[in-house]
Parts: structure tokens; C-alpha cells; sequence
């Protein structure tokens, strides 16, 4: 699905080069030069949720609001989808590729129906005892024409936003991922002894061995960059609609930022305080500590290990060859590692004044990214981006359950979907109001 080339699955000195590439497209300030894009792009379904919530008045009464008002229940996993989809696309070649366009046609784009699919089948593959399943050339089979037609749809996708990108050409100064990989790939191949050239263009793409790993790394981005974000932010807005105490005081965070500034209440947040908010990290981090984007993380041992505890009286060698295995979903839900690890509390991450405080836990307690030289490269635009849209929606918007047809159910349950290493929350229906 990624590719032979992808910085996911490459080793030694190529995973080096991809991962140096993929570093300085992700850089602090280009990131943040991202911030006007992102609230564009949210700003849209803003406007779409407004009009959905125009069409109809419903029934709320969750302890915080009650009444009849405007409003609309709607499966946020879709429109987020889409919406992350749109982001990173902004990040990778400078154009969003069309997916929240698509949601307010009333139609889901077929790209991220394909990216879904494609997860779906990965990760019934991975756990699959079906030899079958393990052999991808057996395209006449009905499940792998389907993934063979969805990873169709994405290419053909990519390759065109690419070729549009080349056609109004780069400037040295461009920092967006397509520029840093075709660079990359470009002075790979450079005759030995060549210096390294950063001036790139369009007859650069047109050497196979170029475009095949620029494009096999793109879609890793697109994947990667998009699903567990969403997952992330649908996790959450769930979350706070059942805590409607953790909802009203991010809010009112937001609210008394832009009183303490001077800022009107109708005009955004600067990014310079949005990321300074310690109440919206903390609602961030809990999420992330209670469904991290990856449920694990591996590593294959290139050498003999020897490990020591915190005296160094005791040690274990891992040796070379092994296969190591981090599982991180049940090192932050530990209560070796956390007081009351299965409660929704981002308190847990300040101290008492309200201020952000990592002192409380490992730093290895806490590992929603991986962590050493293969942290996930994408983490920092990760969370930049989730606060982005987060403060946005809430600033916005009011969530609150669904109440469930079951009897015995006081909230409709979104669906917690295992993707392999990754979850995703889907079917999640909020009813959600304009404020």
C-alpha cells in the first residue's frame, strides 16, 4: 500500500536520507506558517455545520445546555476525515485535494473512502491466518481487486495534485515535502562527486526512480498525516461531550484568552497563543494518553543490547535480531504509570495553578509518537493542527450525546475500530449546536 520506498518500512542509510527530507518540510516555523491554511480550512466546515445545524431544531439536555435550539447530529469521523485530509495535502504539495469540497456536496470524497478501505483490509491482513492474504500478486481475487482499485484511486490522485504542483514550478526557498523529497531523491542520484544541487523541476519527476519514491512517500504522509489525527480529534470531541465540565472549560479558556488580549470575540486566536492554552494541551495529552494514534510500535535489534535497572545491579541483554515491542496503549493505561488510567481527567497534566506541568509522569509513560531516533516525524504538525482544529470547533460549536435506542444505554458508543497498530473512532454521532 505505501510502497517499497516509503520512510515506514526503509532501512539504513535510505531511511536516513527520507527521514532528513521529511525533517525539514516539518520544521517549527513552516508549520506554523500552515496556521492561516488550517483555520481556513476548518473555517469551511464551520460554515458547513452552521447551515446543517440551521435545518432543523433538536431536543438537548446534558447538565450544561437544555432546550430546543438549532442543531444537528452528525458522524463527526467523516467530516474530520476530510478535513485532516485537506490539511496535510496543504502541507505536502501547497493545494488541498478536494475532501471537505466534496463533504459539503453531500458526497464523501472517493480518496478518503479509499485510504479507509485501504486501512481496513492492512489491518484485517495483519491479523489474518489466511496465507492467501499475504500474497498481493493474487489480484483475481475479490479483496484484492478492491485494494487494488483503492490504491488506484489514490495514486492517480497524487500523481495529479504532483503534476499540478510542478507546473507552477518551485522556488529554493519552497519548504512544503514534495520540494525536500524530490531534492532528496534528485541528489541521490547524482553522479558521485556531483555537490549537491537544492534547484529542482518538473523534468526532475519524469526519472522513475524519482517519482516512485516521492510518490510512495507522499501517500505514507497523506495516511499517516491524516487518519490518526482524526481518529484523535473524534476521540476527543466525544470525550468532552460526555464531560461536559472538561467542554465548558476549554471554552471559557479560549474566551478568557481573547479578553486578556484585547482580541475580539469574532476574530481568531493568534497560533503564538492558541499553543500557549495549558488547558487545551492538557485536553490534548489526556486524549492522546487514553487513544494514542499507534497501539503499539516495534524495532528490530541491528546490534546486541544490554539494558540495566536504576541501580545497575540487574541487567538483560536483548540480542541481535530480536524483535522488541513497545505497547504503548498499555503503558498509558498502567496504573503503574498513572493514577486512575482509564478516567478522562486532563487535570492530570497540570499543577495546581493550571499551568502545564511534565513532571508528574516518566517521559516514557507518555509515548503517543514512539520516541528515539524513529519518533514519529509528523508529531509536532500532529498536535499543532490538532489544537488548531480543536479550539476552533469548540469555540464554535456545542457537543453532546446522543441518547442510545438501547434501554439500558444512556449514550449512543461510537465505534472503536483496530486498524492493526492503529484505532480509529467511527460512527460517531454527536449532536452538535451552534453557540
Amino acid at each position: 500500500f505505501m510502497g517499497p520506498n516509503s520512510v515506514g518500512v526503509a532501512e539504513g542509510a535510505k531511511w536516513k536520507g527520507l527521514r532528513t527530507a521529511i525533517g525539514k518540510s516539518l520544521k517549527p516555523k513552516y508549520i506554523r506558517s500552515l496556521y492561516s491554511d488550517m483555520r481556513e480550512c476548518t473555517k469551511s466546515i464551520v460554515q458547513w455545520l452552521n447551515e446543517k445545524a440551521k435545518e432543523k431544531s433538536i431536543k438537548v439536555d446534558d447538565g450544561e445546555e437544555s432546550g430546543n435550539m438549532n442543531g444537528v447530529i452528525v458522524d463527526v469521523a467523516q467530516f474530520l476525515h476530510a478535513l485532516t485530509l485537506d490539511i496535510v495535502c496543504m502541507t505536502v504539495f501547497q493545494e488541498k485535494l478536494g475532501a471537505i469540497a466534496a463533504i459539503e456536496k453531500g458526497k464523501p470524497d472517493e480518496v478518503v473512502a479509499a485510504f479507509r478501505y485501504a486501512s481496513d483490509e492492512m489491518a484485517r491482513r495483519c491479523s489474518s491466518t489466511n496465507p492467501l492474504d499475504w500474497m498481493y500478486w493474487l489480484s483475481a481475487r475479490p479483496k484484492q481487486r478492491k485494494l487494488n482499485h483503492a490504491n488506484s484511486i489514490i495514486r492517480d490522485r497524487v500523481e495529479k495534485v504532483i503534476e499540478r504542483r510542478l507546473k507552477r514550478g518551485f522556488l529554493d526557498s519552497d519548504d512544503d515535502l514534495l520540494h525536500h523529497m524530490l531534492v532528496e531523491a534528485k541528489n541521490k542520484l547524482k553522479p558521485k562527486g556531483e555537490k549537491n544541487n537544492n534547484s529542482v523541476s518538473k523534468t526532475d519527476f519524469k526519472d522513475p526512480s524519482v517519482s516512485n519514491v516521492i510518490i510512495d512517500n507522499v501517500i505514507t504522509m497523506m495516511w499517516a498525516g491524516h487518519d490518526t489525527t482524526a481518529a484523535g480529534l473524534s476521540f476527543c470531541l466525544y470525550r468532552m461531550s460526555v464531560h461536559q465540565d472538561v467542554q465548558k472549560r476549554l471554552r471559557e479558556e479560549i474566551i478568557q484568552c481573547k479578553s486578556d488580549n484585547g482580541i475580539p470575540s469574532q476574530d481568531p486566536l493568534p497560533h503564538e497563543l492558541v499553543m500557549k492554552l495549558p488547558f487545551l494541551n492538557a485536553v490534548v495529552m489526556e486524549t492522546l494518553r487514553l487513544h494514542p494514534p499507534a497501539l503499539w510500535t516495534q524495532r528490530g535489534m541491528t546490534q546486541d543490547v544490554t539494558l540495566y535497572n536504576e541501580t545497575r545491579d540487574k541487567s538483560v541483554t536483548i540480542p541481535y535480531g530480536s524483535n522488541v515491542f513497545l505497547p504503548i496503549y498499555a503503558v498509558h493505561h498502567s496504573e503503574s504509570n498513572w493514577e486512575n488510567p482509564e478516567k478522562f481527567t486532563p487535570e492530570r497534566f497540570l499543577d495546581k495553578d493550571g499551568n502545564q506541568d511534565n513532571s508528574k509522569y516518566h517521559p516514557f509513560a507518555f509515548v503517543p509518537f514512539g520516541g528515539g531516533n524513529r519518533v514519529c516525524p509528523g508529531q509536532t504538525l500532529a498536535q499543532f493542527e490538532f489544537k488548531t482544529i480543536l479550539s476552533t470547533l469548540v469555540e464554535h460549536f456545542h457537543f453532546s450525546p446522543v441518547k442510545s435506542p438501547e434501554p439500558k444505554g444512556d449514550y449512543h458508543q461510537p465505534t472503536i475500530k483496530s486498524c492493526g497498530m492503529f484505532q480509529d473512532c467511527v460512527d460517531n454521532l454527536l449532536h452538535i449546536t451552534s453557540i
